[in-house]
């Protein structure tokens, strides 16, 4: 396994995760760290950078155009891939170019959802991500790496990523931090929100 790299198997006696895929073979699942670009949008709304292509990660993969669904729903996980927590969010995949996204949204109206949201914002560019994934189509060959000298790589083809989560360290290429909505903003939102709603409940008693 490389160095980064997690492998979770639930069902072999070596501590390593299978799932059989639908024609009987097994699918482990696998996990990628890197840093995540977070942008602003509604509230606890963000667009982060979790994956870049055509480049040789720190895992020894490069992630082929096409890897990726688009349009493909995805859940934001706890912290350090936390097992057994709730979700803090949910996104949709988006992959343009070399770049891929994740277009999402904190669960602001749970604790840990707003807790995961201020804790990411305050923690800023030291705050780095891991998408778990199952490989669906992959295959080995060369990669140039410098002048005249190859490297032996895995060419990920096709991958099911179940969430990307935030977590202390990672192995990303390419990655980096924007900005997300600051936590005044959402206050802010919020409390316009109450108002129009008292303001509405007050109309609908008067009349």
């Amino acid at each position: 396994m490389a160095a980064g790299q997690i492998v979770f198997d639930l069902s072999a006696d070596d501590g390593e995760e299978s799932l059989p895929d639908e024609g009987g073979a097994t699918m482990s699942l696998e996990a990628k760290s890197l840093s995540l670009e977070l942008k602003a949008g509604g509230s606890g709304q963000f667009t982060a950078v979790f994956a870049t292509l055509n480049v040789v990660d720190l895992d020894g993969d490069v992630t082929l155009p096409g890897a990726f669904s688009d349009g493909a729903g995805v859940l934001i996980g706890a912290w350090n891939h936390a097992n057994g927590s709730l979700p803090v969010g949910k996104g949709v995949i988006r992959e343009h170019g070399n770049t891929v996204r994740v277009e999402g949204a904190f669960f602001l109206d749970t604790p840990r959802g707003e807790a995961a949201y201020r804790t990411i914002r305050n923690l800023g560019t030291l705050t780095e991500w891991s998408y778990v994934f199952r490989v669906i189509d992959h295959s080995f060959g060369e990669w140039p790496v410098a002048a005249g000298q190859n490297h032996r790589v895995r060419f990920l083809k096709a991958l099911d990523v179940v969430s990307v989560d935030p977590v202390a360290r990672g192995a990303g290429v390419g990655t980096r931090t924007e900005r997300i909505k600051s936590a005044a903003a959402v206050d802010l939102e919020r409390e316009v929100l109450r108002f129009w709603r008292t303001l509405a409940r007050q109309n609908g008693a008067a009349a």
